[in-house]
């Protein structure tokens, strides 16, 4: 059962590894398997992983694809002025339904 030293480790006359991966097929990172990929913020400079929307040091997008839809300020002025509207018909007593 028990079993020598030489049939554990199974290297050949120049000191090989059989059974190693050959050093082409490995990747060339430097030995570095925590390296996440990172890009500069476009407004405060500093590093920001790669798949962040939004720059954790100042806090804006990073994107306007990532960024949320917001109202201009037409759409602003258009809810104000049907607002206005309908409040003004309903103080006339206008019947809107």
């Amino acid at each position: 059962m028990a079993q020598n030293r030489r049939d554990i480790d199974e290297e050949d006359e120049d000191g090989i590894d059989p059974e190693a991966p050959d050093p082409s097929d490995m990747d060339e990172d430097d030995g570095r398997e925590d390296a996440s990929p990172t890009d500069d913020c476009p407004y405060c400079g500093k590093q920001v992983y790669d798949p962040s929307e939004w720059c954790p040091h100042c806090g804006k997008y990073l994107s306007e694809e990532d960024r949320p839809m917001r109202l201009g300020w037409i759409a602003w002025v258009a809810i104000g002025l049907v607002t206005i509207f309908v409040l003004f018909l309903l103080g006339r007593g206008a019947r809107v339904f």
